[in-house]
């Protein structure tokens, strides 16, 4: 779910001092809704038609509250099956000849090809760097003139996308290469003073550091590129429908920029890359596509070992998974 829209448009009623919005990017990624749909779809020959109306189960809001609403669909479906045609009795009987051959073979992974995409889910972890001396400055907010103190900065590392190309060196261990897209947020936390009521506000990354949560708090983000090794070791030996296995994966984070607030840090100043490890395990759902072609669903939890932080990442992954070409193979 991605946000493509650069404005927004808001309507209100009454009287209202003030309206705050973040747009940042115009390309934003949006939270995960569980969304079941019903409707009805029929078949003609090679052709199937359908209709469906989805709804969410939660409501969807800015951080502020200002925009409430629930996310409602109506889809309208048409598929076409492709290369449909008659099957002579001779063919079948060739087909099922075949397939008795291999069968045994088919079982295994030796050889395989599996290449995949991950998504990971935003999570609540961060860590937080204090400066040395608190920044103070005035600043303009709703309209009143205060003073802000910055006491620090938190930083919440994450791997949200991500690209793996892999074979089976035996039926149980797969190995491959890939890329992720390794992000950083950064939020500042301290204190705003207001001299007229004598009152002082705290603010902080919030609850979900991946989104501005204060009108106070600076916030900004960082994207890098990080190739990548992954080997699995999955749990049974021949090919099940519901696949277990556990993994490893491996990091490199290149061209790292060292934030502004760690440059004096001697542990972060002169850090251009830097590794992360992650150590999990995950199930796959094999969906049979054509003949030895694949669709492969999935989920995955890890721990990532960070420089900054250690946390735990859940992902969902989608792959393709084609057979090894198999010939006069024995086992």
């Amino acid at each position: 779910r991605f946000n493509l829209n650069g404005t927004d448009s808001i309507t209100l009623d009454g009287s209202y001092p003030y309206v705050y919005t973040v747009l940042n990017n115009q390309f934003n990624q949006k939270q995960f809704t569980f969304s079941p749909y019903v409707g009805f779809s029929f078949r003609l020959g090679a052709h199937s038609f359908g209709i469906n109306s989805r709804i969410s189960l939660r409501r969807i809001d800015d951080e502020n509250g200002v925009m409430n609403f629930n996310e409602t669909s109506l889809s309208i479906l048409y598929s076409k099956t492709l290369g449909l045609n008659k099957i002579s009795k001779e063919q079948v009987i060739y087909d099922e000849y075949q397939h008795l051959g291999l069968s045994k073979s088919a079982e295994y992974r030796k050889g395989d090809k599996f290449s995949y995409m991950t998504i990971g889910f935003d999570h609540s972890k961060l860590v937080n760097y204090n400066l040395p001396t608190p920044i103070v400055k005035e600043g303009v907010y709703n309209g009143d003139t205060l003073t802000a103190t910055t006491n620090g900065y938190s930083v919440t590392p994450t791997v949200n996308f991500g690209l793996s190309f892999n074979t089976y060196a035996t039926h149980r261990w797969m190995i491959g290469l890939g890329f992720d897209i390794y992000q950083e947020y950064y939020n500042s936390n301290g204190s705003v003073y207001d001299s007229i009521s004598n009152s002082s506000t705290g603010f902080s990354a919030g609850e979900a550091p991946t989104q501005p949560n204060s009108i106070y708090s600076e916030f900004d983000k960082s994207s890098k590129f990080a190739p990548s090794v992954t080997s699995a070791i999955y749990i049974s030996k021949r090919i099940l429908k519901i696949d277990p296995y556990v993994k490893g994966s491996a990091l490199m984070v290149m061209n790292y920029d060292v934030p502004s607030f760690l440059k004096t840090d001697p542990e972060w100043r002169s850090l251009g890359f830097f590794p992360i490890y992650k150590i999990g395990a995950g199930v796959d759902l094999r969906l049979r596509i054509k003949s030895s072609k694949f669709l492969i669903l999935g989920l995955g939890i890890d721990y990532n070992l960070n420089p900054h932080i250690n946390y735990i990442q859940y992902s969902i992954k989608m792959g393709y998974y084609r057979k090894k070409k198999l010939k006069n193979q024995t086992y």
